[in-house]
C-alpha cells in the first residue's frame, strides 16, 4: 500500500483542488484569530473535520430566544421587517358575524397550537445541544469530541466546587452602621435571629408593590388598546385613569419612609465581599437564569446558547459577509513543487492515518450511493461516521477547479462567566492546581488531558454551496448521473434517511428529491440541500454540493485555573507537579 506522500503525489486533480481549497480556508480562519495586540492568538485552535456535518435547516432555523422568541423569522435577509398578512379573528379583522364593532376582536379567537413557535423552541434545543459538545485538544488539525462530555456539565461542576479563600472582617464602623440599618428594617427573636419586618419596612414593601402594579396595569391597558382599533380611539382619554393611579401609588411610597428604607438597604449592601464571592454568585445566577425548559414535556433544564449570525443555517443568505474562494489543482501542484508546507497535506496524512490505519490513505476517492443507502455521523464532530453500500471511484482527472462559500459562526453562551477563571483567591474543593486547565496546548492533548474544562468550542466553520468542475470525471461522472436519475424516483424525503448520497474528501451531501425539505425553514424550499451533476457532453462536468455543512471547529484554550491546590490536600513531594497527582 503506497504511503500518504506517494498517494498525494499521484492523486487526481479534483483531490488536489480540494486540498488547495482546504489550505485557503485554513489561512483565512487563522488570520481571523487575532489577539488585542494584533498578533495571532496563542490559545485558539482550528481543527478540520474528517467528514462534514450537513446542516438541516429544519433543525436550526429561527431558533427561539428569550427576548424575541422566533421573531427572526419575520425579517428578510436584508434585515427589513416582513409584515405578516392579517388573519380573520385577530386584531385588525372585522368581526365575522357582524355582532361586534368593526375592527374589534369578536368573538375571541380560539387558541390554537403555534407550530412555528413549537418548532422554534425545538430548534433552540437542537442548537444548544450542538454547541455543548466538548472538543478534545488535538495538534494534528483533526476535530474530535470527548465521548459524552458536555461543556455545561463541566462548568456546573466547577461552579459548585469553587471555594473562596478566607478574608478579613470589615471595619467596626461599617459593622455598627449595618447593625443600625438592620434594626430599622427587621425584627429579631429572643435568640437574635431575624424573624420578620418592622412596620416601616412592611409598609414600604406594600407601597412599592402597589406602585409597580399600577405601572404594569397601565402598560397592559395600553397594549390591549393598541390591539383593538375601537379601544385605541379612546385611549388618550382613558389613559388618565391609569396615570393617576401610578402617581398616587408613587406619592404613598415616597411619603411613608421610602428614603429611610432605601438608605438602610444601601448601608447593608456596603458590607464588602471578595471579588471571588461576587463573581461566583453572579456566575451561579447567570447559569440558573439561562438554564431553560427547552425539552418540551421533559422536565430537564438546558443551558441556552445561540449562534451568530442568527441565519447561519441558511445556505442562501449572503447578507452577513460570506466569503468565497476558488481553488485550482494547479495551485496545489505549484505549492508542492516549491517545497512549501501546507495545512491540507499534513491534515490529510494525519486524518488518513487516524481513520484508515493499515488500510492506507483514503484520499482521491469520490463516492456515490443509491437505493436508500446513506452516510451518517453520531454528532457534529462526525465521530463514528458510517457509510452504507457506497461505491468508490478513483480520481484520474487532470484539471479541476473548486468554488465554495464559507464563514465562521460564533458560539455565544450567556450562561458562562469566563471572568472567574482569570482571577486568583479561590481553589477547587478536592482538586489540585490547574485541574480546570493549565492554559497550554501541549499538556492537554488526548490522554494527557485530565482537566475539567481545558478547551471550549467558540466557533465553527460553515462551508456551503460547493461546485467541483473537472475535465475528466471518468466512471465517477456516470455514477453521479445514475444517482441523480435514481433520486428523482425515490419516495423518501427525510434529510436523515435519503435515497442517494454524494461525497468527496471531507464534504458530502444528500440527493435532492423533488420534495426534499419542502417543509424546511417554515416552508422555504430555497434552503434545501443536496447535490446535482451536469455533464459537458464529454467526460467533463460539474458536481454541485448544495446546502451548508460544519467543516471544522475553533476551540479556545481556557486560562490556567485554579491557581492553587485545595489547602486540605497533602503537600506535593519534591519533584512532583500538580498534573502528576490527582485527588
Amino acid at each position: 500500500m503506497p504511503d500518504s506522500a506517494t498517494q498525494l503525489t499521484a492523486a487526481g486533480s479534483i483531490t488536489k483542488a480540494l486540498l488547495d481549497a482546504l489550505d485557503q480556508i485554513e489561512r483565512n480562519v487563522s488570520a481571523s484569530q487575532i489577539g488585542p495586540d494584533g498578533k495571532p492568538s496563542g490559545t485558539a485552535i482550528y481543527m478540520h473535520m474528517p467528514t462534514g456535518y450537513p446542516i438541516d435547516p429544519k433543525m436550526f432555523a429561527n431558533a427561539w430566544t428569550p427576548g424575541g422568541g422566533d421573531s427572526s423569522s419575520s425579517f428578510g435577509n436584508d434585515g427589513t421587517f416582513v409584515q405578516a398578512p392579517a388573519q380573520a379573528g385577530t386584531a385588525g379583522a372585522t368581526a365575522s358575524n357582524g355582532t361586534g364593532p368593526a375592527g374589534a376582536v369578536f368573538p375571541p379567537p380560539k387558541p390554537k397550537p403555534d407550530q412555528q413557535l413549537e418548532n422554534s423552541i425545538q430548534n433552540a434545543w437542537f442548537t444548544s445541544n450542538l454547541v455543548d459538545q466538548m472538543l478534545e485538544v488535538t495538534q494534528n488539525g483533526i476535530a474530535s469530541a470527548w465521548p459524552e462530555r458536555r461543556a455545561s456539565i463541566e462548568y456546573y461542576t466547577i461552579l459548585k466546587g469553587i471555594q473562596p479563600l478566607q478574608t478579613g472582617q470589615p471595619a467596626q464602623a461599617v459593622l455598627d452602621a449595618v447593625a443600625a440599618a438592620q434594626n430599622l428594617l427587621y425584627l429579631r427573636d429572643n435568640n437574635g435571629n431575624f424573624c420578620g419586618y418592622t412596620q416601616l419596612y412592611a409598609q414600604y414593601r406594600r407601597n412599592h408593590k402597589a406602585w409597580t402594579d399600577a405601572i404594569g396595569a397601565q402598560a397592559a391597558a395600553y397594549a390591549q388598546a393598541m390591539a383593538d382599533p375601537v379601544a385605541g380611539q379612546v385611549w388618550p382619554v382613558q389613559a388618565q385613569t391609569y396615570a393617576s393611579a401610578v402617581t398616587l401609588a408613587r406619592d404613598d411610597l415616597n411619603g411613608m419612609g421610602r428614603k429611610q428604607v432605601e438608605d438602610a438597604l444601601a448601608t447593608i449592601a456596603t458590607v464588602g465581599e471578595s471579588a471571588v464571592t461576587a463573581l461566583v454568585d453572579l456566575a451561579n445566577q447567570m447559569f440558573e437564569a439561562y438554564s431553560l425548559q427547552l425539552g418540551g414535556a421533559v422536565s430537564v433544564n438546558v443551558p441556552w446558547s445561540y449562534i451568530s449570525p442568527i441565519s447561519w443555517w441558511d445556505a442562501t443568505d449572503n447578507s452577513f459577509g460570506v466569503q468565497k474562494i476558488t481553488a485550482h489543482s494547479s495551485a496545489h501542484d505549484a505549492r508542492t513543487a516549491s517545497g512549501r508546507g501546507s495545512f491540507a497535506d499534513n491534515w490529510q496524512r494525519q486524518q488518513s492515518s487516524s481513520t484508515s490505519g493499515s488500510a492506507g490513505v483514503n484520499i482521491g476517492v469520490a463516492s456515490a450511493s443509491v437505493n436508500a443507502s446513506h452516510a451518517d455521523a453520531s454528532n457534529a464532530f462526525a465521530n463514528h461516521a458510517n457509510q452504507f453500500d457506497w461505491t468508490s471511484h478513483a480520481d484520474h482527472s487532470s484539471s479541476a477547479t473548486v468554488t465554495l462559500e464559507f464563514f465562521i459562526a460564533t458560539i455565544e453562551r450567556p450562561w458562562l462567566l469566563g471572568d472567574i477563571f482569570n482571577i486568583e483567591g479561590w481553589y477547587l474543593v478536592g482538586q489540585r492546581k490547574n485541574s480546570i486547565s493549565d492554559g497550554t496546548i501541549a499538556n492537554q492533548i488526548g490522554d494527557k488531558a485530565t482537566a475539567l474544562l481545558p478547551m471550549l468550542p467558540k466557533g465553527f466553520l460553515i462551508v456551503r454551496n460547493v461546485t467541483i468542475t473537472c475535465d475528466d470525471w471518468g466512471d465517477t461522472g456516470a455514477a453521479f448521473n445514475s444517482a441523480m436519475q435514481n433520486s428523482s424516483g425515490s419516495g423518501q424525503s427525510s434529510s436523515n434517511s435519503v435515497g442517494v448520497q454524494a461525497s468527496y474528501l471531507w464534504y458530502n451531501a444528500s440527493g435532492k428529491h423533488d420534495d426534499q425539505q419542502s417543509s424546511g425553514a417554515f416552508g422555504s424550499s430555497d434552503t434545501a440541500s443536496g447535490f446535482s451533476f451536469s455533464s459537458d457532453g464529454g467526460k467533463g462536468g460539474t458536481l454541485s454540493l448544495m446546502g451548508s455543512q460544519i467543516a471544522g471547529w475553533i476551540g479556545e484554550i481556557q486560562p490556567a485555573a485554579p491557581k492553587i491546590d485545595d489547602p486540605t490536600l497533602p503537600k506535593l513531594k519534591p519533584g512532583e507537579t500538580s498534573s502528576d497527582v490527582h485527588a
